[in-house]
């Protein structure tokens, strides 16, 4: 429904279905993909202009990569894609223009199968880590409500390591707690930061955390607290 009355444009859609498959993103270089998706699904509730409204009932994307990357001079090779407007092309609102914020609410969020390669190019030896197989759900993330959002995240560590965390997480103020499992992560990769600070080098070694993390950023509370066990293994 689209309609221009006296308080202007007003656009509300509903009950719509976006689909996208086999999308890849390459970078300046023409052989570097930054990211590549092979299906994403968003289902409408309602999106309104005029009430400042957008309700999804599920984001679900699945088999995708994504290559994040810092430079030696410490830009993000993401940001460094987008083309921002300089402030002065900025239009200021006009005069009486409600600056009421959106109302943002989806069901569920769900990433299946996505893999992610970190590149750190600031050290003086570049340091890379692998994330495999990653899988995310999240339900009931609202800007209003401030519920907590139950979230599940699993994923592989380079080539042994498994990280698992799940719990609610609070966007407002921020909170979080967590059941974290990892389990078998490579120290190795960990060496050109090591040798930044220290004359070592390290030859091997498995880590491992289990336990219960929580973060309250509410005065009187405790900011960061953990429960469990570390591990290490065949370090050297």
């Amino acid at each position: 429904d689209a309609s221009l009355g006296t308080n202007g444009p007003d656009l509300s859609l509903e009950n719509g279905n976006v689909l996208v498959r086999s999308l890849s993103v390459k970078s300046s270089d023409p052989s570097e993909t930054v990211l590549t998706l092979s299906f994403l699904s968003v289902k409408l509730v309602q999106a309104s202009l005029g009430k400042k409204l957008l309700h999804l009932a599920l984001v679900k994307t699945s088999d995708g990569s994504l290559l994040a990357r810092q430079n030696q001079d410490g830009t993000i090779n993401l940001l460094s894609l987008l083309k921002l407007p300089a402030n002065s092309l900025v239009a200021p609102p006009a005069a009486g223009a409600s600056q009421a914020p959106w109302t943002i609410m989806v069901d569920e969020i769900a990433v299946d199968r996505y893999n992610v390669a970190l590149e750190d190019k600031k050290p003086p030896k570049p340091a890379k880590f692998n994330l495999t197989g990653i899988s995310f759900d999240a339900k009931n993330f609202s800007t209003v409500s401030n519920a907590p959002l139950a979230v599940d995240v699993a994923m592989g560590l380079n080539e042994a390591g498994r990280f698992t965390a799940r719990g609610a997480v609070r966007l407002q103020p921020p909170s979080a707690d967590l059941v974290v499992d990892v389990t078998g992560m490579d120290l190795r990769p960990l060496q050109p930061y090591v040798e930044q600070q220290v004359k070592l080098a390290v030859g091997g070694g498995l880590f491992t955390v289990r336990g219960h993390a929580s973060y309250n950023s509410e005065k009187g509370a405790p900011m960061a607290a953990f429960e469990g066990d570390f591990g290490l293994t065949n370090f050297t």
